[in-house]
């Protein structure tokens, strides 16, 4: 199923090609993104569902672009970190980011920020220019030549944020929303024809707040993309002092029953329009919204000392940028580490990503292992593996791909797990031991 929508989106290509003068321009030095959205979800070429877990990093402000944030969020488990970036950064720049960040195993999602609030704007101060020309600039930022020759290559696991929070209207009426649509089709267009196949991400409108316009332009969005390569993002800055939990949950329901592929670009514990006033925002039920319809979400922001201090202390992550940082700010350890359903619990990273072949090479079946057991099976309460070996990590699924359970083993040879409150069904297990192999196998909860 996955192959023939890889299949179908080459020869798209081919036939936009043939028939209006190769609307697509395909660069010789251009890698095709392994990276495809089918349906709601994001998917690799393995048929491996991506949800996007990760943090923000504020790379044009951070000492030294941040370079060496990347290893310190990589131990939270992140699979993705959005990446800062403005017409101030170099080529040379830009490029050690992507670098740094696949090192460490994580998609670069990479975010323009210069043009935030500026489109359709009330606030003067921010511009106030109309959407379609914020927008055109952003593509022409993307498209320009030093740059261009650089993302293509770099398309395997690339994701381009067009712009962040580009429309800045507190008020969105139908005209805008029409406007905005036919803003962000064209700047999709100027991509493509570019040669870009990666992913492409729109923000929301309203400063990226609104849900209702991908909910009433989304599918349109998509269907004009000769790719269908889209995602939608929503900065989830609804404060409770605005937005009860009704409200909240309604707007979630909205985007995880739409059937698109959204996401949540910004998340954090608070909200503020002036960085001394925050609203808290009731973080624990969007958690749990967002895993209820593996709806994927990007913390703001992970920090280092300039960050730390212009955000006044009080929506980093990181006092420093590093990860023992995470244990004095707002949430931040909670955000990556304890929560249950944070990063570290609830991510994954694409198997390719991190072995470079799909994840049916080289894999054992736990069941004719000698090696690895786990037992019993059908499950009660609790389900015992053994290993005589060491084991790197270990992880649950049920059906739908979402992790009931993951944890690293480290040396442990003997674990048990809780299953109580397990719904009944199928579980797929997957234990990766310290060599990077693989071993799979299904049980069975409940008789």
């Amino acid at each position: 199923m996955v192959l023939s929508c890889f299949m179908k989106k080459n020869l798209l290509r081919q036939l936009i090609c043939f028939g209006i003068g190769c609307l697509i321009a395909i660069n010789s030095n251009a890698q095709s993104s392994l990276l495809q959205v089918s349906g709601k979800y994001l998917l690799d070429d393995c048929g491996d569902t991506v949800i996007l877990k990760g943090v923000n990093d504020m790379n044009f402000f951070d000492t030294n672009w941040g370079l060496a944030h990347f290893r310190e969020i990589a131990k939270t488990g992140a699979n993705t970190v959005r990446i800062q970036i403005e017409s101030g950064n170099t080529i040379a720049q830009i490029q050690s980011l992507l670098d740094s960040c696949l090192t460490n195993k994580m998609i670069p999602i990479l975010e323009m920020q210069q043009f935030t609030g500026e489109g359709n704007g009330d606030q003067v101060t921010y511009g106030g220019q109309p959407d379609t020309v914020v927008l055109s600039q952003a593509a022409a930022f993307w498209t320009n030549t030093g740059m261009k020759n650089l993302l293509l290559t770099y398309q395997n696991y690339l994701i381009i944020n067009l712009a962040n929070e580009p429309n800045g209207a507190w008020n969105v009426t139908p005209s805008d929303q029409i406007s905005y649509f036919n803003a962000n089709k064209t700047a999709i267009e100027a991509l493509r024809t570019a040669g870009y196949t990666c992913p492409i991400m729109i923000d929301g409108m309203n400063w990226a707040h609104d849900v209702s316009f991908f909910t009433n332009y989304g599918l349109q969005l998509l269907n004009n993309d000769p790719l269908h390569n889209l995602l939608f993002s929503v900065h989830s800055y609804w404060p409770q002092s605005d937005y009860s939990d009704a409200a909240v949950t309604s707007l979630i329901d909205q985007m995880g029953t739409s059937g698109l592929p959204m996401l949540f670009g910004e998340f954090a514990w608070s909200t503020s329009s002036d960085n001394i006033t925050y609203y808290p925002n009731n973080y624990d039920l969007i958690l749990q919204k967002a895993h209820q319809y593996n709806i994927g979400w990007l913390v703001w922001v992970w920090g280092d000392e300039n960050d730390y201090q212009y955000n006044n202390n009080s929506m980093v992550m990181s006092t420093d940028g590093s990860y023992a940082g995470l244990d004095i700010p707002h949430h931040g350890k909670e955000f990556a580490v304890t929560h249950q359903y944070s990063i570290q619990n609830t991510a994954r990273r694409p198997y390719k990503l991190i072995h470079g072949v799909c994840e049916t090479t080289g894999i054992k079946d736990l069941q004719n292992d000698n090696d690895l057991k786990i037992y019993p099976n059908p499950a009660g309460e609790i389900l015992t593996l053994e290993s005589t070996q060491q084991v790197s990590s270990m992880e649950i699924q049920d059906l739908s791909g979402k992790i009931v359970w993951k944890q690293d083993l480290g040396e442990n040879h003997h674990t048990i797990i809780y299953t109580g409150n397990w719904a009944n069904g199928i579980y797929v297990i997957k234990v990766t031991d310290l060599n990077g192999n693989m071993h799979t196998s299904k049980i069975i909860k409940g008789q």
